[in-house]
């Protein structure tokens, strides 16, 4: 199971949500609201957000192409049979998804670094499009994909209470960036598992789709280290 670690606008709202991500995301989403609108405009190209308005919305859109360029073509064609692992692995990739989406909706709206907010408005719109793709599967393989454990809530919590004690600024955006490189390490490092334990040649391909952008956003992380 991929251990997540993302952060919310508050600590006490993600403590009440459920036990998938996807709780996360929603209450992420309530709170960021605005946030999340300006996120969407600046990663597509639109308007920028006024936090990156100095960079303008083209290095926005080519930051968002750049980490999510073939995110088009994750999910599978055809639906076959699929087994009990299949649903444990798309469950793993819609909790991280979930996850990602409200990590990033907060570092968007929190970050000061101009170029880890549009790093943050990235990934919101690459994880919502990878999100639909698990889904898209999950529904052509008549598949309920399984939910987290109580342990990966517990490491969100965590990672909730270590940003949430840090004010905007340098130390608030490297938190941030640390969080993403160890979350895509940690997801590529399993992905590659998935890949050999799925049983639905769909989820394989769906897997082996998504490991590339894994590396993609991992990489942009440690370029913003330098």
């Amino acid at each position: 199971m991929i251990v997540v670690i993302a952060a919310a606008a508050s600590a006490s709202a993600v403590r009440a949500s459920a036990v998938r991500a996807s709780a996360v995301r929603a209450r992420a989403a309530g709170a960021q609201a605005s946030g999340v609108a300006a996120t969407r405009a600046a990663a597509t190209g639109g308007a920028p957000t006024q936090t990156g308005a100095t960079l303008g919305a083209t290095r926005g859109a080519t930051l968002g192409a750049t980490l999510g360029g073939a995110g088009g073509d994750t999910a599978a064609p055809h639906p076959d049979s699929a087994g009990p692992e299949d649903a444990a692995i798309l469950g793993d990739l819609a909790t991280f998804d979930d996850a990602e989406i409200a990590a990033a909706t907060y570092g968007s709206t929190r970050g000061t670094d101009p170029r880890v907010v549009h790093y943050a408005q990235a990934l919101v719109i690459v994880h919502e499009r990878h999100l639909a793709h698990v889904r898209a599967v999950a529904r052509l393989l008549h598949v309920s994909p399984t939910t987290a454990p109580d342990s990966a809530t517990r490491e969100l919590n965590l990672r909730i209470d270590a940003l949430g004690s840090l004010q905007r600024g340098t130390a608030f955006d490297s938190a941030f960036v640390r969080g993403a490189i160890v979350a895509y390490r940690h997801a590529i490092g399993r992905a590659l598992n998935m890949a050999t334990d799925a049983e639905s040649d769909s989820v394989r391909r769906l897997v082996e789709r998504t490991v590339p952008m894994f590396h993609r956003n991992l990489d942009s992380a440690l370029a913003l280290q330098h």
